[in-house]
């Protein structure tokens, strides 16, 4: 009796290999939509600053603790930071910003980094500027993954919360994210959220998987024959 072969077998067992066995690249990916990066995130914690005090100047680097985590955040030149009120954070309560500025001097980022039992594959947050009055709508955010790649934003932020937002994922872990105002005001920032990236099947892993779903349906159709 002769044994037929076929090659559906292997092909619908490649569609169970599992993904962790295919090679994976890091990707940094930017977001300056609120709704898209928390539909791309998942298992999120946010630190709203709403703990702080309106007009107090904590000294720089502040460290921060939120869920079981904890980060700082640091001035360019140690020149410390300050809390402010609702009247311009986007997202409503108190924020945190540049204690200083200077309209002829350097412009002087703030830095969020030493992220440690956070989930850091994703991190978001309301980034705006502000001097006195006035609204400084040109924001710069940059984030740094752990693999050296750098990604800009550039916000032109009307102080609503779909304008001032800002977020990064990568696949290896995010490693600081700075905020510069471009006009000569604080570089201020609200509600960061640390989250986990919603993993992405790579290219390859799609393929074996398209490949299975056909091999699959070759089987079916020759039992129906």
């Amino acid at each position: 009796m002769r044994r037929r072969f076929s090659w559906a077998i292997p092909l619908a067992m490649s569609a169970a290999l599992p993904l962790a066995s295919i090679p994976a690249h890091a990707t940094l990916i930017g977001y300056t939509s609120d709704g898209l990066f928390a539909a791309s995130t998942t298992g999120g914690v946010t630190d709203t600053f709403n703990d702080l005090v309106s007009n107090a100047t904590p000294a720089s680097p502040l460290s921060r603790t939120v869920g079981s985590g904890s980060y700082s955040v640091s001035t360019f030149d140690g020149w410390g930071l300050q809390v402010g009120s609702a009247s311009f954070a986007p997202s409503g309560g108190a924020y945190l910003g540049n204690y200083r500025y200077s309209p002829r001097g350097p412009i002087r980022p703030i830095t969020l980094s030493g992220f440690a039992g956070l989930p850091v594959t994703a991190i978001g947050g309301y980034f705006f500027g502000s001097y006195q009055i006035l609204i400084n709508q040109r924001i710069t955010v940059m984030a740094e993954d752990v693999d050296g790649s750098v990604l800009v934003e550039d916000l032109n932020c009307g102080m609503t919360r779909a304008s001032c937002f800002a977020g990064f994922s990568s696949t290896d872990g995010i490693l600081s994210i700075s905020i510069i105002s471009k006009d000569w005001g604080y570089s201020n920032v609200d509600d960061i959220t640390f989250a986990s990236s919603r993993p992405v099947p790579e290219p390859a892993a799609l393929s074996l998987l398209g490949l299975g779903l056909v091999g699959l349906g070759f089987t079916r159709r020759r039992k129906m024959l």
